[in-house]
């Protein structure tokens, strides 16, 4: 076939155009192009910084003596934000009232608001029994072959003190006596195994940050991509990891996955006024899964006999007055 003339006509997406052949015969060809280009979006690169700051402080803990200042440095700076927090707190019962009320003052329709808002809630209470009933116990029972939800039952005065004050560190002394005193596990896997869960083991916490976000953008009618599904569940989960052990932690981090995909912090408030007991259950999730840890740990660890000689008790009281003091 011999070509004597294209004619193309450029819509900005395709290009379209007519071929003429040697027999007069014409048909129309469509031909789509695709470019590839690079835009900036608005909002901080929250997944940047979560993992900068991860090796930073991976990195920081392998230096030893040489990096004792930095450590000790931000300890500090550690405990005067706890301090600072612990003055807003006092003052955060009036502001959340001016908050919500601003909320439903600007709200047209409150009854699809609280439709909206009791899927939100029937989606976390899913979400988390589905992860502490099904799946911890499900990885536990496969690692171990043994029963999980005996566990649970050993370390039922835990549970139930994480729900009363939905902190973490604040159960800490309970979740040690139980793991101790009834799973029976050794004191040198508790004593390093729970405080380290009690900072960075937050499943309660990934599941709520995870969840929020997509309420938030349903309530300001926003339809979230694929992409921005997978990027708040990475930040989900690395935040999680740096949530501080104490009552209403959640939030702070969940103002940080809406930074991620630059959605708006409107709505949220809404979500303050039933965290009250979320952030319980969220608490009751993360202590259980440090129980299962340290029955996993205990399983897969052979440990020589402990010198009955060793007390533990000016060690246990130590870690409860910081606990007390710099981190309650």
């Amino acid at each position: 076939m011999v070509v004597h003339g294209i004619k193309l006509q450029d819509d900005g997406n395709s290009s379209s155009g007519y071929l003429q052949d040697t027999g007069g015969d014409s048909r129309k060809v469509n031909q789509y192009a695709t470019a590839k280009k690079t835009v900036m979006v608005d909002g901080a690169n929250i997944i940047g910084i979560l993992t900068y700051c991860i090796v930073f402080g991976v990195t920081l803990s392998q230096l030893g003596r040489r990096g004792a200042v930095v450590t000790q440095f931000f300890t500090v700076v550690n405990i005067v934000t706890f301090k600072m927090i612990r003055l807003v707190m006092w003052l955060s019962p009036l502001g959340i009232l001016f908050l919500v009320m601003g909320q439903i003052m600007s709200t047209t329709d409150m009854t699809e608001t609280g439709q909206t808002l009791a899927i939100y809630l029937a989606t976390e209470l899913a979400g988390l029994a589905i992860h502490s009933l099904v799946v911890l116990p499900g990885l536990y029972f496969i690692l171990t072959r043994k029963n999980p939800y005996a566990i649970y039952l050993k370390a039922i005065q835990a549970l139930l003190t994480a729900f009363a004050t939905a902190s973490s560190a604040a159960t800490l002394p309970v979740t040690m006596q139980c793991v101790e005193k009834r799973m029976k596990i050794d004191t040198r896997i508790s004593r390093f195994i729970l405080p380290v869960g009690a900072t960075v083991n937050m499943d309660g916490t990934a599941v709520y940050s995870a969840i929020a976000p997509v309420f938030i953008a349903q309530y300001n009618g926003i339809n979230l991509s694929f992409g921005d599904v997978i990027i708040i569940s990475l930040t989900a989960v690395l935040s999680s990891i740096g949530s501080a052990a104490v009552p209403g932690a959640g939030v702070a981090m969940l103002l940080l996955v809406l930074k991620s995909i630059a959605l708006p912090d409107r709505g949220i408030s809404f979500l303050v006024t039933v965290d009250w007991l979320m952030d319980r259950l969220r608490t009751a999730v993360n202590v259980a899964s440090d129980c299962l840890v340290v029955g996993v740990v205990s399983h897969y660890t052979e440990l020589p006999p402990c010198n009955p000689s060793e007390t533990q008790s000016e060690q246990q009281q130590e870690e409860q007055e910081m606990l007390e003091n710099d981190l309650v």
